[in-house]
């Protein structure tokens, strides 16, 4: 879950968590409406708003970002030994504690990698392209792959084959954290059929799976409700 920091009365750093159980994840909205999917294990120190000239957040673990662009203000993800500076675009770092290898994958647009410590830069990526750091040779390779191969583990656990809402939106709840309540409970029962990428928007993601469900949702204070008639036919799907 998010939280400032503690022992202080300006507003300190966010961080939010990814469980560390298989499949899970966890959807953050930035302050500057970038966004940002952690993998099971992850996590993301990132301020309550960007004020200066730069964006900067802290990743461990591994994550997607999807950088909103604003000329004049660059976005900066401290992963391990490595920065990565980018204006807008998405891409995936995988930079987890103990392991030997800090791994950058540019799915489009362009984004400059340099170490932490001395400034050296290492790279400039472009889509399909990869970056390998070695942490202990402090040495780099530059490779071209299919992005959207470094990207699989998004979709995991996002294709639901006629699932009960219910447990859709107990999933959804944890992913994007937010309560979500149905008016009617015989609503929790109503099978689904969807199928999303994993990068989609919390709003994006409750539009399809209600016009699957023939339902509404409205924020309120405590959440999201799901209300309306539900369940007109049992085999509606939909597909992103």
């Amino acid at each position: 879950m998010s939280r400032p920091s503690a022992g202080t009365s300006v507003p300190g750093p966010m961080l939010a968590e990814a469980p560390a159980k298989p499949d899970s994840k966890r959807f953050i909205q930035l302050p500057d409406s970038s966004t940002v999917v952690l993998r099971e294990g992850s996590t993301l120190l990132y301020p309550v708003a960007f004020n200066g000239n730069e964006r900067e957040v802290t990743l461990t673990g591994e994550g997607y970002f999807d950088v909103r662009e604003q000329p004049g203000k660059p976005f900066r993800i401290r992963s391990g030994k490595l920065v990565t500076t980018v204006l807008g675009t998405a891409f995936t770092i995988k930079a987890y504690p103990g392991q030997e290898h800090v791994t950058v994958t540019v799915n489009s647009g362009k984004v400059k990698i340099e170490e932490h410590d001395s400034n050296k830069l290492l790279g400039i990526l472009q889509q399909d392209q990869q970056i390998i750091y070695e942490n202990s040779a402090a040495v780099a390779e530059t490779r071209r792959v299919k992005a959207e191969e470094s990207v699989t583990w998004l979709k995991k656990g996002m294709d639901f084959n006629s699932v009960p809402f219910g447990d859709i939106a107990e999933q959804i709840a944890g992913q994007y954290q937010v309560k979500i309540e149905f008016a009617s409970e015989s609503l929790r029962n109503c099978r689904i059929r969807a199928t999303f990428e994993g990068t989609e928007t919390l709003d994006q993601v409750l539009f399809v799976l209600c016009t699957v469900g023939n339902t509404t949702y409205t924020h309120s204070e405590k959440g999201i409700v799901i209300s309306g008639e539900g369940c007109m036919e049992t085999n509606s799907s939909i597909v992103r």
